[in-house]
């Protein structure tokens, strides 16, 4: 613990991309490589269709602000922030709605 504390950056994170709010309905990539994809929604009411459900991959959404609900095929289920839904990579229409502010991972 001591050697991680150490090694551990308290101040701001000096990417614009985390503590800027994306466009509403528009996702901000956040991290990206081979294996897997951070893509981070600010949904402020309306609903916002997920472009990560185009992967032939599972998608996790974890929320990190405020409350939604999240429609993947016929299931609907509320996301509040600390909370996190496995949809399945069957579901390619994902649809978030409420104010709410997640992170969707991917397999790209």
């Amino acid at each position: 613990m001591d050697e991680a504390a150490e090694v551990t950056q308290w101040g701001a994170s000096g990417d614009e991309r985390i503590r800027k709010a994306p466009q509403a309905g528009r996702g901000v990539e956040l991290a990206g490589c081979d294996y897997f994809c951070v893509v981070r929604y600010d949904v402020e009411g309306g609903t916002v269709s997920l472009t990560e459900a185009e992967a032939d991959s599972f998608v996790i959404l974890i929320g990190v602000a405020g409350e939604g609900t999240v429609t993947a095929g016929s299931g609907k289920e509320p996301l509040r922030c600390g909370e996190t839904l496995l949809v399945a990579a069957e579901c390619t229409d994902i649809r978030v709605e409420g104010h709410v502010s997640l992170l969707a991972v991917y397999v790209p």
